[in-house]
């Protein structure tokens, strides 16, 4: 992986967190839809979520790994690298009696992508119509 691939993935987990705290998800997860290509090759899938692990992981606050942050920042990279891939929201039954909610991606029909957990009994939550 090249500087530039590390720097991006700086970059976005600097960024998309962050977005995550001042706008509400709908639209931060409206504009990964926009995310443009990158004219060069990017690196592995794995490589890519090795790097935002990685990164979020290490970070503190409002930049700290959480499974919507990691879906967020992954989504967006995976998009750069020209992939069809989205953030899906699910919330199950906890076993406590509450609910429990997790974020995970789904690329190009393959779900979970890169989910380093199970997502089992989740339901996925419908987006909101526009």
């Amino acid at each position: 992986m090249t500087r530039r691939d590390q720097a991006e993935i700086v970059l976005a987990c600097a960024l998309l967190p962050l977005a995550l705290e001042l706008f509400p998800a709908t639209r931060v997860l409206g504009w990964l839809r926009r995310v443009p290509r990158r004219a060069s090759a990017s690196p592995p899938d794995a490589s890519l979520a090795r790097g935002t692990d990685r990164v979020l992981h290490a970070a503190p606050g409002p930049w700290r790994y959480s499974c919507l942050r990691r879906a967020v920042v992954l989504t967006a990279l995976l998009r750069r690298a020209g992939r069809d891939a989205h953030v899906v929201l699910g919330v199950r039954r906890a076993a406590a009696g509450g609910f429990e909610a997790h974020a995970w991606i789904r690329c190009e029909g393959t779900e979970p992508y890169l989910e380093p957990g199970p997502v089992d009994g989740f339901q996925e939550l419908r987006p909101a119509a526009p």
